[in-house]
Parts: structure tokens; sequence; C-alpha cells
């Protein structure tokens, strides 16, 4: 994976005024995800970038299946190795299967397996149900219903 153009910033330099958004921010591992991070520089943008990111991934009334596809789209546009890698989570814990990625963004489904089997292999899982399982357990994902999930209330996956 390639470095980051903007590093986050590191949590002793976080600006006071984005410090508790980002500590409520915190995974169960007491991690804040680096795009919340990088965000971090410029506080201003962050509110307002929270704020179209909730409502993308709450307040939307587009499918979750449809939603982390257009993501998805975007970041393989983009090449952004990062936004495929965390709404890749999100997508699977969706339903999204590599065959359906793939038909919908005009992939390979080898591709999409290749860059799925990349995120399980850095991050040391045997395959989709343990990816599932990472995703809500570290709040990228809630579960509704069995078989249905649902974007976390903290907006971590954007």
């Amino acid at each position: 994976m390639s470095e980051p153009r903007i590093p986050p910033l590191p949590s002793d330099q976080w600006p006071e005024s984005v410090t508790g958004t980002l500590e409520a921010l915190q995974g169960p591992d007491g991690q804040v995800l680096n795009i919340f991070a990088t965000f971090a520089r410029h506080p201003r943008l962050f509110k307002r970038w929270l704020a179209l990111g909730g409502q993308l991934l709450q307040g939307s009334e587009l499918p979750a299946r449809d939603r982390e596809l257009l993501i998805l789209r975007c970041g393989w546009n983009c090449r952004s190795d990062y936004e495929w890698g965390q709404h890749a989570r999100i997508g699977a814990s969706a339903g999204l299967s590599d065959e359906e990625i793939g038909e919908r963004l005009n992939l390979s489904p080898r591709t999409v397996q290749t860059h799925r089997s990349n995120i399980l292999r850095k991050l040391d899982l045997k395959g989709t149900p343990k990816l599932i399982a990472f995703a809500v357990e570290n709040g990228f994902t809630q579960v509704q219903s069995v078989g249905t999930a649902l974007p976390a209330a903290s907006s971590r996956s954007t």
C-alpha cells in the first residue's frame, strides 16, 4: 500500500476544537481511523465532511449495497487503496460478493478477489465471514437483523 499524500495527525497534535470528536470516533481498540486523523489538520473542513459523511451513510435513501458500490467505484477511479479497503469490508457486510462488485463496476471478479485477498492478508483474516465479523466488531458496520447490516452510527467508514 502506498504512503498517504497527507499523513494523519498524531493524537498529541490534534487541535482542541476536534479532540472530543476524534475521541468519540475511536474504535474498540482505542484507535481513530487515519481518515479522521488526517481531517484533524483542517478542523472546519472536518466538521463539514462529517456532516456530509453522516448524511451519505445514515441519512440517505440509497440502499447500502448501491451506496457501497458507488463508494467503491470512486475509490477505484481515484486509485485509493484506503477507500477501497474500508468499503470492501462494509460492502461485504452489506452482502456484496466479488462477482457482483466486478459486474457492477466493470472489473473482473479476479481483480476484485485479488483486492479482497490483499485486505484479508493485511488484516490477517481467513475468509469473508471473518472480514464481516471484523467490520462489525470494529464499528465499521452494525448488524440490524440476521443477514442485514447497516453502517455504524459513528460514520467510521467514510
